[in-house]
């Protein structure tokens, strides 16, 4: 359950990275500059299989009532928090946090996101022994 940078690549590699051609608008922002954008957007790509509009309000949907669950019991995720080094350029960043009283060892590990940088991931694990 840990992220390497070989996990990062290789998981955004299983998007498509292309924005699709739709009829009427073969071009798209960015296409002569060579600009890929990743989304989550829902694109509907030109396929055979595409659904006429007559197909879609054939289409009936049914609602179902969802049961909201209250989540109490954080233990397992003490450690997740978002934090602002404030200063760009520093190699260290120190997090105290109170450890859970649990009988167990953790491995711990991190990543940061920088709009300059990008992604970085912790070079080495720190482990913490609790008893």
């Amino acid at each position: 359950n840990d992220l390497s940078q070989d996990d990062i690549f290789n998981s955004l590699n299983i998007y498509q990275t292309s924005t699709p051609w739709m009829n009427g608008y073969g071009r798209y922002p960015g296409q002569a500059s060579g600009l890929v954008t990743l989304t989550n957007a829902n694109y509907p790509y030109n396929t055979e299989d595409s659904i006429s509009y007559d197909e879609v309000d054939a289409i009936s949907i049914t609602s179902s009532t969802k049961i909201e669950l209250v989540r109490t019991n954080f233990a397992e995720v003490w450690m997740w928090t978002t934090s602002d080094n404030g200063s760009v350029g520093e190699e260290e960043f120190t997090l105290t946090k109170k450890i859970p009283d649990t009988i167990t060892s953790w491995v711990v590990t991190g990543f940061s996101l920088n709009p300059t940088s990008g992604i970085a991931l912790t070079k080495n694990p720190s482990k913490i022994r609790v008893f």
